[in-house]
């Protein structure tokens, strides 16, 4: 089964989206305490399998090579929604308000 990105707002999953996915570095407390931060899930705590999609990324985060992308020791995701999913997130929170706003007026 693809991988689906650990973001809350994300729906980016690997092998569909052809994006590169990066997983937590357990190994690493302190820089995986950012990572769960910036993800910003209640009672969350990330598995082997929990990954982050580029789109969290600066570039600069990267190495610069030509096969695949790596990501530095220390990068941390940035980006807490992926910019190509904001729009989806902002029409969810209208349709929510809207069936809350029928249950309220019934």
């Amino acid at each position: 089964m693809p991988a689906k990105c650990a973001f809350p707002t994300c729906n980016n999953t690997q092998n569909i989206d052809k994006l590169s996915f990066f997983q937590f570095p357990l190994n690493e407390s302190k820089v995986c305490a950012q990572w769960v931060a910036v993800v910003n899930r209640k009672k969350w705590i990330p598995t082997m399998s929990s990954k982050s999609c580029e789109k969290h990324f600066d570039i600069s985060d990267f190495y610069n090579t030509k096969k695949k992308k790596r990501l530095k020791p220390d990068a941390v995701p940035k980006h807490i929604i992926a910019p190509d999913r904001i729009e989806e997130v902002f029409e969810l929170d209208i349709s929510i308000i809207l069936i809350l706003l029928s249950i309220i007026e019934v």
